[in-house]
């Protein structure tokens, strides 16, 4: 137990009894040495052992050092291990890069349980999460401790840590059999933004290819099948759910091109289960999602292939009968799907979408504009244009902008998680985009809301130029290089 200098005279006091009574082994540094000089001296004490980082706002469960250091061993190159947790960056759970609510003991009892069980074996990360991460020794010992001379204290480090390693030959995985709770930004608090601004300076100037091989990872979706086999290991928590009253035994569908605001303000977060159509990484899919406790079911079933899967598991929660309450809008593609699963293609609201975009361009976009009210509104009309004719294109765009939750409902628009650039093209490369579109502060003929006349900054030359945004996605697509 490493006693940094803590000002808490009661928890020392706490300590040094435990300490008398040989309850601990209790080391005090006479100053305060920080977060990260304190963990390179906790590590460095026993040089033949692996090491386990832990927040203090964590809860766990059972055999988990056994599991993750099975992980750990299953390959030679290893260097580290995360669990699944409800936020834990990548291997967030039921979504990545999300922090969801933190379940309490016997929620994270039951759920890392069905993950043990669910035997998921690892899968491969970009980087560790220093939440709770195994390290070991082999890594440590060829690429060293943390830097404790230029990274501030309490973020990023374990980043840095990780490439590093990476760099060196070692690989990352996840541990999907393991569920960790996490409740996440309490050991650094208000702190926390100016040490993300300051050590991913570092970062990017340390590692200049981290950055696209994240962005790599993420679209590769590699962490997704061991999610949804531990969704899979929840349907009897759905099953239940619908047979005690607490989400209702009907179906609300949502369709993420669908102008269907009136109708997704009448669902409300709890008590509904949903059926929604979404565009995602150029696939169609629908996703079977409801609010439980202690975190939300996202079944996810690949459009056409896993329509059967969908069509019985709808049976194992007695849906799938011509009698099952459907309510939402019913778009062409909602229809189809309805139709393949044998339910009724009526609802309480039926509205059909039908905007096709001429010549469209496929790939992926940064959205240059300021979103303001009416650009906003043009992106959304262009969005939804796009995903009516089933266009494999993307929009980019920054977290935090007005509308955002409208602009990502179309499934053409997908909020970037690359930490936001100087400049759009700078972000639009860093996002692997073709061009950073704009509608205003260009040509006139940027005003059009048919995504084909649309302009763009072409990035792809080391001057960013003006062009049809058509031209410009010939010339990436005649110089692109594929490893």
């Amino acid at each position: 137990m490493l006693e940094d200098a803590s000002p808490d005279p009661e928890l020392v006091n706490a300590l040094i009894a435990l300490n008398k009574a040989g309850r601990i082994t209790m080391v005090r540094h006479p100053a305060n040495l920080g977060f990260i000089r304190g963990m390179n001296r906790g590590m460095v004490m026993h040089p033949e052992r692996d090491v386990i980082w832990l927040n203090a706002d964590t809860l766990v469960h059972g055999n988990w050092v056994d599991r993750l250091r099975q992980a750990a061993y299953s390959a030679p190159d290893i260097a580290s291990v995360t669990p699944f947790s409800n936020n834990a960056e990548l291997m967030s759970f039921p979504e990545p890069s999300k922090s969801h609510p933190m379940p309490n003991a016997e929620q994270l009892k039951h759920l890392d349980t069905l993950a043990a069980k669910t035997k998921a074996p690892p899968v491969p990360l970009d980087v560790g999460n220093g939440f709770c991460m195994y390290l070991r020794r082999k890594a440590m010992a060829a690429v060293g401790f943390l830097d404790e001379v230029h990274m501030a204290r309490g973020y990023g480090e374990e980043t840095d840590w990780c490439l590093r390693a990476t760099a060196a030959g070692f690989r990352h995985i996840g541990a999907p059999n393991v569920f960790v709770a996490h409740k996440g930004e309490v050991s650094f608090g208000a702190e926390k933004r100016a040490r993300v601004v300051y050590n991913q300076r570092i970062i990017d100037e340390r590692y200049p290819w981290a950055e696209q091989a994240y962005v790599r990872f993420t679209l590769a979706g590699s962490v997704e099948p061991a999610r949804q086999r531990l969704q899979e290991a929840r349907f009897p928590d759905l099953q239940r759910a619908i047979a005690s009253g607490d989400l209702e035994a009907a179906i609300y569908l949502e369709d993420r091109l669908s102008d269907s605001s009136d109708v997704a303000a009448s669902m409300p977060p709890d008590g509904r289960l949903r059926l929604i159509r979404e565009y995602r990484f150029g696939k169609w899919w629908m996703v079977l999602k409801a609010s439980i406790q202690p975190l939300e079911i996202k079944r996810r079933y690949a459009v056409p292939s896993q329509m059967q899967m969908l069509r019985e598991d709808l049976a194992r929660l007695t849906l799938l009968d011509a009698n099952t309450p459907i309510y939402g809008t019913v778009t062409p593609g909602i229809r189809s799907v309805l139709t393949e699963l044998g339910l009724p293609t009526t609802a309480t609201s039926i509205q059909t979408v039908d905007a096709p975009v001429a010549a469209l361009i496929v790939g992926a976009w940064f959205i240059g504009d300021a979103l303001d009210a009416d650009a906003a509104s043009a992106w959304i009309t262009i969005a939804r244009s796009a995903a009516a004719s089933q266009a494999p294109v993307h929009l980019m765009l920054c977290s935090d902008v007005p509308s955002q939750a409208s602009l990502q409902n179309t499934g053409i628009v997908l909020r970037s998680d690359v930490p936001r650039r100087a400049s759009a093209p700078a972000h639009a490369r860093a996002c692997n985009c073709l061009g950073v579109l704009h509608r205003s502060s260009a040509p006139a003929s940027l005003q059009s809301t048919d995504l084909s006349t649309l302009y763009a900054l072409n990035i792809s030359t080391p001057l960013s130029t003006w062009a049809a945004a058509t031209d410009v996605a010939d010339t990436y697509h005649s110089s692109i290089h594929h490893d």
